[in-house]
């Protein structure tokens, strides 16, 4: 007898659920808990979450109490999102009057239970061409809570106003500045430091920051997304007024309307100061050291790049002229060279020509590359795999290294020098990797290229100011520390107790002997992180010119 039987889902156990999730550290599926139990639980995903979600929206209020020691309750971490875009009321600051009643409001909220977001609107996302527009601020729980000023935004744009309705600069600052300054005053934000180089240009140290919504939901999950919109959609469950949605192509926020910037910006401090008590409740649950990590590590170095960032750095662009033209004479000659070996002038950056000549006209081996919508692929990495195929292939690989230092340092340094400062200002980010390094960018300073003469000249361009020198500090290799230290391997730990150079020692072992080379002892380095950080064969192959 043949019967078909049909299985009916229970209900999920979203304490053990979370339990285990939290155990494996899986920090962005702990936060998708209520989409978990909507699923899997009987009646489907579209039975239980639209049952959850009018029942979330019953109330316009977002529900912040749920640290009780230490350990965010699994009910509010459920029913804390709702769907419905609240209508916030910013009240706009057109007069003295008014932003010295706020002023007065915001020195009379102290202490760390109700923190005051704060967030800066501004005409460029570099902050050293940024003119300061607006200002949000939202001090409660209420839909009005909350207050716009508007400082720069284009008179011909303020409806229903006079020409002259806007507070000057100067006069916003100097209300504002004794409650930006001080500690006794709590504030969060997402992405403090933007904010505080923006101050930073105008003389107005920011203090009292206890919490970057940024750098909290990084600790959380840093595989995950940051912004403001996307924590929005995940934790609230509706999607906020994007910056491309108001701001036309080739416009700043100046040109935006004042009440539509007020509404923007409103949100941007409302969804802050709500995700700085959920972010908060999240880090409670995770335990005690990643709240120390937060506050005793993360937080306290914002500051400190911040004023990295604002001093930046002086480049002296004279050399660089000259070294660009030594490259540019020494591209020429690599290009006659290779003109000679296939006996015709070809652009030796044409991905297409390149192919045509090493596959078609000289016949290397086609199965070193692989087919493209353009031809024959010539990326690095085929370029590898053919170095010792033909002549011309070392030519090419050395083409290219130097185009990019030209391209990317050598020619591009000097157009980031900025006007104002007349120094480069790179941009050091907390939460872009996904172990926990910093990162630079805008230019990337933090890994300017030392392989070959080229790339070494390069940082002779850096300078210190006028009569000081730069100093050059490193952790004398924390990460084979680590691993000493965890693994206990006995040869590893005697080698760091007696202070002798790891890699050196590596390379030793390798090359059965004593006296090693810098190159040698490259070799040992890659080697080393190869282990901890898992590198296969053929990556070392690529990373040391070694065959497999």
């Amino acid at each position: 007898i043949k019967e078909d039987f049909k299985l009916e889902l229970g209900k999920v156990d979203i304490e053990s659920l979370g339990q285990t999730l939290k155990d494996l550290e899986l920090n962005s599926l702990l936060n998708q808990l209520q989409i978990f139990e909507s699923t899997f639980s009987f009646g489907g995903f579209s039975r239980n979450y639209e049952k959850n979600r009018l029942a979330n929206t019953k109330s316009d209020q977002f529900k912040e109490n749920s640290i009780i020691k230490g350990k965010i309750e699994l009910d509010e971490m459920k029913s804390s999102s709702i769907s419905v875009i609240p209508e916030i009321r910013p009240r706009v600051i057109l007069n003295e009057k008014d932003l010295k009643e706020l002023v007065d409001n915001l020195m009379k909220i102290s202490g760390c239970i109700s923190p005051v977001s704060l967030d800066t609107e501004t005409t460029s996302i570099n902050p050293f061409k940024a003119e300061l527009v607006g200002i949000g601020i939202c001090w409660g729980d209420k839909l009005d809570d909350l207050a716009y000023i508007p400082i720069g935004h284009n008179n011909q744009l303020i409806n229903n106003t006079s020409q002259d309705s806007q507070i000057p600069l100067e006069k916003v600052l100097e209300l504002l500045s004794p409650w930006l300054r001080s500690n006794d005053h709590a504030k969060v934000l997402q992405n403090a430091k933007y904010d505080r180089l923006i101050l930073l240009r105008h003389g107005i140290a920011l203090n009292g920051v206890i919490l970057d919504t940024l750098l909290a939901d990084y600790l959380i999950d840093s595989n995950s997304k940051h912004s403001l919109e996307f924590m929005a959609k995940r934790e609230f469950g509706f999607t906020t007024i994007g910056f491309k949605d108001i701001v036309a192509k080739g416009n700043t926020f100046a040109d935006v309307d004042i009440q539509t910037a007020s509404l923007y910006c409103g949100m941007d401090v409302y969804l802050t100061r709500k995700l700085s008590f959920k972010l908060k409740s999240y880090l409670d649950k995770l335990g005690p050291e990643i709240v120390y990590i937060l506050e005793n590590i993360e937080q306290p170095l914002e500051p400190v790049l911040a004023d990295m960032e604002s001093n930046g750095i002086r480049i002296d662009i004279p050399y660089l002229k000259t070294l660009s033209e030594e490259i540019c004479t020494n591209l020429n000659q690599i290009e006659n060279r290779a003109y000679k070996i296939v006996e015709e002038k070809f652009n030796m950056s044409s991905p297409k020509q390149l192919g045509e000549i090493l596959f078609d006209r000289l016949g290397l081996d086609r199965k070193k590359s692989r087919k493209t919508k353009t031809g024959w692929s010539t990326d690095a990495n085929v370029l590898e795999k053919l170095e010792h195929d033909h002549p011309l292939i070392p030519l090419l690989i050395e083409y290219r290294i130097l185009s990019k230092l030209l391209s990317t340092y050598v020619d591009a340094l000097p157009q980031l020098v900025e006007l104002e400062t007349g120094r480069v200002h790179t941009d050091f980010n907390q939460a872009v990797t996904s172990t926990g390094r910093l990162s630079s960018s805008n230019p990337n300073l933090q890994n300017i290229p030392i392989r070959t003469e080229f790339s070494r000249r390069i940082r002779k361009a850096f300078l210190p100011k006028e009569g000081w020198k730069l100093l050059s500090a490193d952790y004398s290799q924390i990460e084979l520390r680590i691993v000493a230290h965890l693994s206990g391997e006995e040869v590893l730990c005697e080698a760091f107790r007696r202070g002798e150079d790891v890699h050196t020692l590596t390379a030793k072992v390798l090359f059965e002997k004593d006296n090693i080379s810098d190159e040698e002892r490259r070799l040992g380095k890659i080697i080393n992180f190869g282990v901890i950080y898992g590198m296969g064969p053929l990556r070392f192959s690529r990373s040391t010119g070694v065959s497999q």
